[in-house]
């Protein structure tokens, strides 16, 4: 259950930290550079939000890793 709880843990701040930075970005530094750096946290929100089932899934189904 712990490793659970982990990946809900990184999937979520994940999430947070990028939309609080992509919000931040678009309102305060419109330059291309930021713009550049801007796709790739969206690129992050999109990962987390995709990839956390699949890993919770698996983390779920994992015998091996029981205690």
């Amino acid at each position: 259950m712990g490793q659970l709880e982990a990946v809900a843990c990184i999937g979520a701040l994940t999430f947070a930290i990028n939309l609080g930075m992509v919000i931040f970005t678009s309102v305060r530094l419109k330059a291309v550079p930021y713009m550049f750096i801007q796709n790739f946290m969206v690129i992050d929100i999109i990962n987390a939000v995709v990839t956390s089932g699949p890993w919770a899934a698996g983390i779920l189904v994992d015998h091996f890793g029981e205690v």
